[in-house]
């Protein structure tokens, strides 16, 4: 049967029960009286097996040496037989497979071999694939488990080991992300300790600014701030425009933001400071982040303030969540666009 699971060499199926056990008295004890002469049979061939076996003569490199003591062996060996050399249990990491390293670095009598995670099964099988040895593994692991979370382990993710000119590990680098580095170096022996490293981020201010063509979210995407801003738009102007039905082509906004970046590579975008929107419905509406100063050198909790000092926020959100665009309004005669028939859409799409 297909699926069966049955090992080769079998039938692929069994039989019922009742198909081998017999039915009339006469088939009973035909049955036990084979069972019997086939059964007489099987002992007088072992029998002459073993005997065949004892009486067999042995050649002269097999012949016990007269000092030798006498074997134990209830049943003498045959010609030719090798006794099996025990060699003990294979060491742990004996069958893994060494992993090439995407790229090789050497600098002042280190080496610097970068690997990438892959599709390891867990955190020791990966490290054990770089070329690490079991030991050291079980000492990076016991250094980083305090600092990271192995269970989020990708793919992608860089392993560097960095090696002395007699090629004893002394650093382990874990890079999840560009600001999750996790590092592991030997302190003495085989003790090694980890630490999350330190990521300087660079903090530039930049203003942009652009005209809307078909929606917010996308000219903010095309002045190279991202759909991520939308969501400060509609949060500070909320309950003075309504950026789904409200937007016109030909409306402007400006920002000024904060740009984080690390080595040049851009990061994330930071506290926004100001913003403005110029409606042809609405008019131009400006909100500007504000820290107002409590007692002493304590500050309060930053807030948008329009030009008038009063605070944007405050009521009811239209809508509490951040939007770019409402793809599919509620409709009870909307035309569904994979089906291509009339059926009622009971929900809003953000």
């Amino acid at each position: 049967m297909a699926g069966d699971d049955t090992p080769a060499g079998l039938p692929s199926h069994r039989p019922l029960p009742s198909v081998d056990i017999p039915i009339f008295r006469d088939d009973v004890a035909r049955t036990r009286k084979n069972r019997a002469i086939w059964g007489g049979v099987a002992g007088t061939v072992a029998a002459l097996t073993l005997g065949t076996l004892a009486i067999m003569p042995r050649c002269a490199s097999d012949a016990p040496d007269e000092a030798a003591p006498p074997t134990s062996a209830a049943v003498p060996l045959g010609i030719g037989y090798v006794a099996p050399v025990d060699a003990g249990p294979p060491p742990v990491d004996a069958f893994v497979v060494i992993a090439e390293p995407s790229r090789v670095e050497t600098t002042e009598g280190e080496t610097r071999s970068v690997h990438t995670f892959g599709t390891a099964a867990g955190f020791r099988p990966a490290l054990t694939s770089t070329g690490m040895s079991g030991p050291d593994a079980d000492a990076v692991i016991a250094a980083l488990d305090d600092v990271m979370d192995f269970r989020r382990c990708r793919p992608d993710d860089e392993m560097i080991l960095v090696r002395d000119g007699a090629g004893v590990l002394t650093r382990f680098e874990y890079h999840a992300s560009i600001t999750q580095i996790y590092e592991a170096t030997r302190a003495q022996g085989e003790l090694f300790e980890g630490r999350q490293v330190e990521v300087p981020v660079d903090t530039v201010r930049i203003a942009r600014g652009g005209t809307v063509t078909t929606s917010l979210g996308a000219a903010l995407d095309a002045a190279g701030l991202g759909r991520a801003l939308v969501g400060t738009f509609v949060d500070v102007f909320d309950g003075r425009i309504d950026f789904n039905t409200e937007t016109r082509s030909g409306d402007a906004f400006r920002v000024l933001v904060d740009q984080d970046s690390i080595d040049g590579t851009f990061l994330r975008w930071g506290q926004v400071w100001a913003i403005e929107y110029r409606s042809q419905r609405r008019g131009v509406l400006s909100a500007y982040y504000f820290v107002p100063r409590t007692s002493g050198s304590e500050t309060g909790q930053g807030d948008f303030y329009d030009a008038t000092g009063r605070q944007m926020h405050g009521g009811w959100l239209r809508t509490p969540l951040h939007y770019d665009h409402i793809s599919s309004p509620f409709d009870m005669h909307r035309m569904h666009p994979v089906l291509h028939r009339v059926m009622p859409h009971n929900g809003i799409d953000f």
